[in-house]
């Protein structure tokens, strides 16, 4: 017990440091974190600034994406990558921002289907400084191209989840993995990030063999625990063109896969 009350000192100490190091508004940040109100706005030190729905979310949403980098752990991605990388459920476009920074010559297709995150991430994306390397889209990935609706889940703006059919009674667009691939316009798709809500099955279950081959890396977040069974069907689906790794979160069910192709 007193071992793991000193690492989550440490753990907190260092994420503390951190925001002091990047953020103007660290304070604010750094309080939501324990309880205080969720802060709407991230401003960097060198000016720019990541827009929120007035909800929580965004100090999360910077943490995974920035800090942790829960979907680009060290050694996955190759430096002066190059290529088009699709971020599917980009939120207010934290993981975006953090691969155009990144990666100066990569390109972004990034696709939010919650209507206050998208126009967010829109206005992140104008004012980063990156004109020309990304195209943002409101529209949410599913098995195949139709039409669904957003249902909001808690007060997290990273928690809402895409409800698809003929009674979804919603006019959001739907787009299957193949048509995501026709809208880069690529033959092959240097990254995908998908972190979804657990629509996540029924992308992987519909998809083409020769579509996931397209793509050199994926990072899927996968939800067993919304959808079960997430996870043994993308690692069925995604074994035979990649070497796959599995990184479970600390929520049982709950985690990151990694896939290179072979």
């Amino acid at each position: 017990m007193l071992i793991r009350r000193l690492w989550n000192r440490y753990r907190n100490n260092a994420r503390e440091r951190w925001f002091r190091r990047n953020f103007k508004n660290a304070d604010i940040l750094i309080g939501s974190l324990g309880g205080g109100s969720p802060p709407d706005v991230a401003v960097l030190k060198d000016g720019r600034s990541i827009e929120h729905p007035p909800n929580a979310g965004l100090v999360q949403g910077i943490l995974e994406s920035w800090y942790e980098q829960v979907y680009t752990p060290r050694g996955f991605l190759r430096e002066g990558m190059a290529g088009t990388v699709i971020d599917a459920g980009a939120n207010v476009g934290t993981f975006s921002l953090f691969l155009l920074d990144r990666f100066p010559s990569l390109k972004v297709l990034a696709l939010e289907p919650f209507e206050e995150n998208f126009l967010c991430l829109e206005r992140n994306l104008k004012k980063w400084g990156a004109e020309g390397r990304w195209f943002a889209k409101k529209a949410a990935v599913s098995g195949c191209m139709g039409m669904g609706r957003m249902e909001r889940v808690g007060t997290r703006s990273l928690d809402h989840r895409l409800i698809v059919g003929e009674r979804s009674g919603g006019d959001l667009e739907t787009l299957s993995l193949g048509n995501i691939l026709e809208m880069a316009g690529k033959k092959n798709v240097a990254f995908l990030k998908m972190d979804i809500e657990g629509s996540e099955y029924a992308v992987f279950d519909a998809a083409d063999q020769s579509d996931l081959l397209r793509f050199e890396r994926i990072s899927v977040e996968y939800h067993d625990h919304l959808v079960p069974g997430s996870l043994s069907l993308m690692r069925d689906r995604l074994s035979l063109t990649h070497n796959l790794r599995i990184v479970p979160s600390q929520m049982d069910g709950c985690g990151i896969l990694l896939a290179s192709r072979k």
